[in-house]
């Protein structure tokens, strides 16, 4: 997952690895980000900080098609 400003400039990754992370899903403040990743074997649901850091795993499911959404 990358992130970027506005005009195209100030591309960085904010997540590593060979997984496939998915789906992201920005916080409402923009200081969080949720997605879906295949990093622990199955898809499960992860959150971290907008910079990438602080990353936790939200689900513990067996199955595909793992996806997350924020509540207002």
């Amino acid at each position: 997952i990358y992130v970027m400003n506005v005009d195209g400039g100030g591309v960085r990754r904010i997540t590593s690895g060979p997984e496939s992370d998915v789906d992201p899903a920005w916080s409402a403040d923009g200081a969080r980000v949720l997605f879906s990743s295949d990093r622990e074997g199955a898809y499960q649901i992860f959150v971290a900080n907008a910079d990438g850091s602080g990353r936790v795993r939200l689900t513990e499911v067996d199955g595909e098609g793992v996806r997350g959404q924020w509540s207002p």
